[in-house]
């Protein structure tokens, strides 16, 4: 499974392959999200967002060391010698814990996920997602909570 989401784990996108078939490569590799971001098709060149007084277009995406050095992907030091590494480690670990955590709330609230169909065809599989629903219903509950709280302070996001 492939997750895009914040600390509410408000889902900004969600890929999901056949269960048991994908490895994180081959999950990877089949996701629309990374051809559109290696194709320069996404993000679009005029959302910007401020972080460190530092104004980036390019967002990263939390990754295990396992991932080609792509510059979007933030994996962890492998050789975490220095202070600032381990800092570094230790904060993208905890924010890989909310990932983790949105995981544990799919497969409580929908079950669909701990159990997923089996498909006879390629067409039945690719026709109608059921994780589709569950990112559907997720996501307004995670909006109500976004709702409620105000932007992470250091962090501004233009458009």
């Amino acid at each position: 499974m492939e997750t895009v989401c914040d600390e509410d784990t408000y889902v900004g996108h969600l890929n999901v392959g056949a269960a048991g078939s994908n490895n994180d490569l081959n999950v990877l590799n089949s996701s629309p999200l990374y051809h559109a971001i290696v194709a320069g098709m996404w993000p679009p060149r005029t959302i910007s967002f401020t972080v460190n007084e530092r104004t980036r277009t390019m967002p990263c995406y939390l990754a295990d060391g396992i991932y080609p050095a792509y510059p979007f992907f933030a994996t962890p030091y492998p050789r975490s010698d220095s202070r600032k590494k381990r800092t570094y480690n230790r904060l993208q670990e905890a924010l890989r814990k909310d990932v983790e955590r949105l995981y544990a709330i799919l497969t409580s609230r929908f079950n669909v996920l701990m159990r997923p169909a089996r498909f006879t065809t390629v067409e039945k599989a690719t026709q109608g997602r059921a994780s589709d629903n569950d990112h559907a219903q997720h996501h307004g509950a995670a909006r109500q909570a976004r709702a409620r709280r105000s932007p992470p302070r250091g962090c501004r996001v233009h458009r």
